[in-house]
C-alpha cells in the first residue's frame, strides 16, 4: 500500500512541476498576448474534446476488465473526427482570415488522438498499473518542456509551434499507452461490445459534462469575455494556485486510502474536514501573502495583473477544494445528487455574476475574480451543511482542535481509525 502511495503521490508532484516549468516558459517567451491567445485554444479543445468522447474513458476506469474491442475504439475515433470536422467547417466559414481560429479547427482535428490515449490511459487506470500510468503521464510534460525549450535556441517560439508541439507530444503518449494495453485488446470486431460500451457510457455522459463545466466555466467566461492579454494574465494568475490545489487533492485522497473506510464516514469526514481547517487554510492564507511576489519572480513584470489578482484567485480554488476532497465521503453516502446540486449551483452562480457585472457595465478583471470566489464560497458553505446534516456523530468543536489533528496523524501512521 504504501509503495502504491509513493508511487502516486512522487508521480503526482513530479507532473504538477514539470507541468508549471512548462507554463513559465511559455508565458515568459509568448508575452500575455500570445499566452492568452495559447489558453484560448486549449480551454475550448479541452471542452469540446470531453464533450465528443461520450464518457468513454471513465466507463473504462470501471469495467477494463471487460472485453475491450478495437472496433470500440475505431468507431469512436471516426465519430469524434466527424464532430471535429464540423467544427473545422463552421470555424472556417466564420472567419476565415482569424489567426485564432485557424490554429483551434487544426488542434481540434486531433481530438482522437487525445481520445486514444485518454481510453489506453483508463485502462491502465482500471487495472491499478500505476506506476505504469504516470511515466506515461510524465512523458507528456517532459516532452513538450524538451520540444519548446529546442523552440527557445531556435528563436521559434510562437502559438503555431507550440501547437505543433503539443500534437506531437500527445501523438508520442498515444504510442506509448498503445504499447501497454495492446495485449488485453481483442481485435476481433463485435458490435454487441460497441453497442453496450456507448450504451452504459452515456449514462455518466451529462454528470461527466456537469461537472467539466463546474471546472472549467471561469475559463470559458473568461476566453468568451476578455481580450487576449486579460486571459493571459488570468491563466498565469491561476497557474500557480491551481498546481497547488491539485497537488493537495490528489496528495489527500491518496495518503486518506490506507484508513478509509465507508462504515466509518464520520470519522472520515471528521479527519478530512479537520485537516483542511487546521493546516490548509492556514498554507492558504500564507501563500496568498506571498504568490504575488512568486508570481513575479517566475513569470516577470508583465503580468503585473496577474501577480495582483491571484491571493484572490487561491482563496477562491480553497472553497472549490472542499468538495472534491470529500467527493468520495459523497459518493458512499448516495449524496450524489448533492454533489451534482452543488457542481450546477457554481456554474448557475458563476454565470449570472457576469451577467450581473456585463449589466452593470462593471464587468472588469478584478471584479469578475471576486465574484468568482464569492460564488464559491456560496457553494462551499452549502456543501459543508449538507454534508453535516447528513453525517452522524459530527464533532463540529474538533475541527478547530490541534489535539485532535495529532492524533489523526498517528492514526494514518497506523493505517486505521479506532
Amino acid at each position: 500500500m504504501f509503495s502504491f502511495i509513493r508511487t502516486v503521490a512522487g508521480g503526482n508532484l513530479l507532473l504538477t512541476l514539470l507541468t508549471l516549468i512548462s507554463g513559465v516558459i511559455l508565458a515568459r517567451f509568448l508575452n500575455a498576448n500570445g499566452r492568452g491567445e495559447l489558453s484560448s485554444i486549449i480551454t475550448i479543445v479541452t471542452f469540446i474534446s470531453t464533450l465528443s468522447n461520450l464518457s468513454i474513458p471513465d466507463y473504462l476506469v470501471k469495467n477494463c476488465n471487460k472485453k475491450i474491442t478495437s472496433k470500440i475504439f475505431f468507431i469512436i475515433s471516426i465519430f469524434t473526427l466527424t464532430i471535429s470536422f464540423v467544427i473545422f467547417l463552421l470555424g472556417w466559414y466564420s472567419n476565415l482570415y482569424s489567426k485564432t481560429t485557424c490554429l483551434l479547427v487544426y488542434f481540434i482535428c486531433f481530438i482522437p488522438i487525445n481520445f486514444l490515449s485518454a481510453c489506453y490511459l483508463s485502462i491502465l487506470q482500471g487495472q491499478l498499473r500505476f506506476t505504469d500510468l504516470m511515466r506515461i503521464k510524465l512523458l507528456l510534460p517532459c516532452l513538450s518542456s524538451l520540444l519548446i525549450v529546442i523552440l527557445f535556441f531556435l528563436n521559434e517560439i510562437n502559438v503555431f509551434n507550440v501547437i505543433l508541439v503539443y500534437l506531437v507530444a500527445n501523438a508520442f503518449v498515444l504510442v506509448f499507452s498503445f504499447l501497454s494495453v495492446k495485449k488485453i485488446i481483442d481485435y476481433n470486431m463485435v458490435s454487441s461490445d460497441f453497442i453496450e460500451v456507448i450504451t452504459n457510457a452515456l449514462k455518466i455522459h451529462p454528470v461527466s459534462i456537469l461537472v467539466l463545466i463546474s471546472v472549467e466555466i471561469d475559463k470559458i467566461l473568461f476566453v468568451g469575455t476578455f481580450d487576449n492579454i486579460t486571459i493571459g494574465n488570468y491563466f498565469v494568475a491561476i497557474s500557480l494556485p491551481l498546481a497547488m490545489t491539485n497537488l493537495i487533492i490528489s496528495t489527500m485522497q491518496t495518503l486518506l486510502l490506507p484508513i478509509y473506510n465507508e462504515y466509518n464516514l464520520d470519522k472520515n469526514f471528521n479527519i478530512v474536514t479537520r485537516f483542511l481547517f487546521l493546516v490548509v487554510f492556514p498554507f492558504y492564507l500564507l501563500c496568498a501573502g506571498v504568490i504575488g511576489f512568486a508570481i513575479k519572480i517566475m513569470y516577470g513584470q508583465q503580468y503585473f495583473t496577474a501577480a495582483t489578482i491571484a491571493p484572490v484567485v487561491l482563496l477562491g480554488l480553497y472553497f472549490s477544494l472542499f468538495r472534491r476532497v470529500h467527493a468520495k465521503t459523497i459518493r458512499c453516502l448516495g449524496l450524489e445528487s448533492i454533489f451534482l446540486l452543488s457542481e450546477l449551483l457554481y456554474v448557475l452562480l458563476a454565470i449570472a455574476s457576469f451577467e450581473f457585472l456585463r449589466v452593470m457595465n462593471m464587468l472588469t478583471l478584478g471584479s469578475a475574480i471576486l465574484l468568482l470566489m464569492f460564488s464559491s464560497f456560496i457553494v462551499f458553505v452549502f456543501s459543508f451543511f449538507m454534508l453535516f446534516f447528513n453525517i452522524k456523530n459530527i464533532e463540529f468543536l474538533s475541527f478547530f482542535s490541534y489535539k485532535k489533528l495529532i492524533s489523526d496523524i498517528r492514526q494514518i501512521k497506523s493505517k486505521s481509525l479506532p
